[in-house]
C-alpha cells in the first residue's frame, strides 16, 4: 500500500492555491472562500490527513502565503478560540 504524502505548510498554501484560488481566478471571479474544515477534508483525499487546524490556519494566515500569490486573506468566520474547523477564509485579488 503506498503511502500518501504529507503536506507542510508551504504544500498547504500550493495546495489551496491550486484548488481554491486559481481555479477561481480562471473562472473570472474577484474572490473565494473556504471553511478550514472543507480544506482540511480535500487535503485528506490526496495526501495524509493534516491534523489540527491550527495547522492549515496559520499556514493560509502567513504573510507569505499573501505575498506569494498576490491575495489578501480575511477571517470572515471563527469560533471564540480562533482555531477550528469552522474558521471561514476569504481570498481576494
Amino acid at each position: 500500500m503506498a503511502t500518501r504524502p504529507f503536506l507542510n505548510a508551504d504544500g498547504i498554501r500550493k495546495f489551496v492555491h491550486a484548488n481554491y484560488i486559481n481555479p477561481a481566478k480562471k473562472s473570472g471571479k474577484r474572490s473565494v472562500s473556504m471553511r478550514v474544515g472543507d480544506i482540511a477534508k480535500e487535503i485528506a483525499v490526496n495526501h495524509a490527513p493534516v491534523t489540527g487546524m491550527p495547522r492549515i490556519i496559520q499556514a493560509i494566515n502567513a504573510n507569505c502565503f499573501k505575498e506569494n500569490y498576490g491575495v489578501t486573506v480575511k477571517i470572515v468566520d471563527e469560533p471564540p478560540s480562533g482555531f477550528g474547523s469552522t474558521v471561514v477564509f476569504l481570498f481576494q485579488w
